[in-house]
Order: C-alpha cells, then structure tokens, then sequence
C-alpha cells in the first residue's frame, strides 16, 4: 500500500511542475535608421527568467513582414 501512494505522489508532483512550467514568446519589432532610410525586421523572441533577472532570447529572426508589392495574391 506504501508503495502504491509513493508512486501517486510522484505522479502528482510531475503534473505540478508541467504546469508550472510557461513559455512566454513574442514578436519584437528592430527598427533602423541609416542613411536617411528606415529598415524594419522582427524577431520571435522567448522571455527567460534567469538568477540575474528576466531577459530574452533571441529563437529566430523573421526579416521584413510587410507585404510585398509583387507577391500580393489576386
């Protein structure tokens, strides 16, 4: 019977800290200025918490998201 509530234990503390576990992600807007022109790119970025503070990771850069002129469906 002992051995029986351990694993419940076990189980229920493995669901407690998936639940735990959030994955905070967003899309940051770079924008830059050079030479009198402004360029646009976004990144998908991930916030992590670390000992010194949150901070975020770069995952992937998505490049220039308007739309183009030439690829606009008809």
């Amino acid at each position: 019977m002992a051995d029986v509530v351990a694993r419940e234990e076990i189980f229920f503390l493995d669901i407690v800290e998936v639940l735990f576990i959030v994955v905070f992600m967003y899309i940051r807007k770079n924008v830059k200025k050079e030479k009198g022109k402004t360029y646009t790119s976004h990144a998908l970025v991930e916030s992590v918490r670390t000992p010194k503070g949150p901070r975020q990771k770069l995952v992937c850069t998505l490049g220039d998201l308007r739309p183009q002129a030439g690829n606009t469906p008809r």
